[in-house]
């Protein structure tokens, strides 16, 4: 909360000029994030009382969701600032690499918790891990632009 609070700070002393003379607000910028923190600071809690076993069971269907969503970007991704990396769906824009970089936290996590002592093995614990990072990071470095 407080690097929340510090960012905003900054947000504010780096952009009230510029709001200033361009919305006739030096505070426009700042209560975009605000409003944007507060909805994610709403979403954390939703989030955090979701039980893990809820968590583990959607960590392969999120991941395969995600891997999904890089395929599009990469088939018909949407340009912006240069960079063809954006999907844009009734206005609202997102980069699928986020999604995905918490989808296969969550998925390596599961795996890793579901495996035990298996884990300890290179073949069993580490190789499928590698493996679907690997091909995550494929699909990443294929993304038009990159």
């Amino acid at each position: 909360m407080l690097l929340a609070c510090f960012g905003m700070a900054m947000i504010f002393s780096a952009s009230s000029a510029l709001g200033s003379v361009k919305h006739d607000n030096p505070w426009y910028y700042t209560s975009k994030q605000i409003k944007f923190a507060c909805i994610g600071l709403v979403g954390m809690f939703v989030m955090m009382n979701i039980p893990i076993r809820v968590w583990k069971k959607t960590a392969p269907y999120l991941l395969l969701v995600s891997i999904v969503l890089l395929l599009v970007v990469v088939a018909a991704g949407s340009s912006m600032n240069g960079a063809r990396r954006w999907i844009v769906v009734a206005g609202f824009q997102f980069q699928p690499v986020e999604f995905t970089k918490l989808a296969l936290i969550m998925y390596i996590s599961s795996l890793i918790s579901n495996k035990g002592e298996r884990i300890q093995s290179f073949k069993k614990g580490l190789l499928p891990i590698l493996i679907v990072v690997s091909f995550i990071s494929l699909l990443i470095m294929k993304q038009p632009d990159f």
